[in-house]
């Protein structure tokens, strides 16, 4: 028994085609060569409208998430950061001296560029810091404890459950600055 089929005009080029009339909509071009050659994404200002919804305070994105809460979608075939999009949209270039997006309101689906501040990744986390946003929390007098011990950075963090990276940004005042 042959599948019954519709006319149908291709979007890209003109030609007639046939496709199933309950087929998938995307089937809007005649092969996939004519999809490629004359298919148009979005453009990427109207995708992240259409996907923000604007408030008084944060304006928050209803897209697609990152595992770690942040608004993070794929366009025109690369990935990226709604927060980072909102600020090269609506404010201007990112600086490659201060490459990080931060949130001012620490809302991750948040993309108020009222909300958004630039800083290097030491910035970054000197707010992290300040706002005792870690997912690890030391305490002052583990932090004290930390500087003071003169065992191999591996251990140290075995025993606080942290990464060695943190202790040296400890130990070298990165983090917890205002720590004696």
């Amino acid at each position: 028994m042959a599948r019954k089929t519709i006319p149908y005009t291709c979007k890209g080029c003109g030609v007639i085609f046939h496709r199933h009339p309950r087929g998938p909509n995307r089937n809007i071009y005649c092969t996939n060569k004519c999809q490629a050659a004359h298919y148009q994404p979005e453009p990427l200002i109207d995708f992240f409208w259409r996907h923000t919804q604007k408030g008084d305070g944060c304006w928050l994105w209803t897209g697609p998430r990152h595992a770690k809460g942040y608004g993070a979608f794929r366009w025109n075939r690369r990935s990226y950061l709604a927060h980072r999009v909102s600020y090269e949209l609506l404010v201007g270039e990112i600086p490659i001296d201060r490459p990080h997006v931060c949130h001012r309101c620490d809302v991750p689906l948040c993309v108020n560029p009222a909300h958004l501040f630039l800083g290097s990744h030491l910035d970054n986390m000197s707010d992290m810091t300040v706002k005792n946003r870690f997912l690890h929390k030391l305490t002052v007098e583990q932090v004290r404890a930390i500087r003071a011990d003169n065992r191999v950075y591996r251990i140290i963090s075995e025993e606080y459950g942290v990464g060695q990276s943190v202790i040296s940004q400890i130990k070298s005042r990165q983090l917890w600055r205002h720590i004696d």
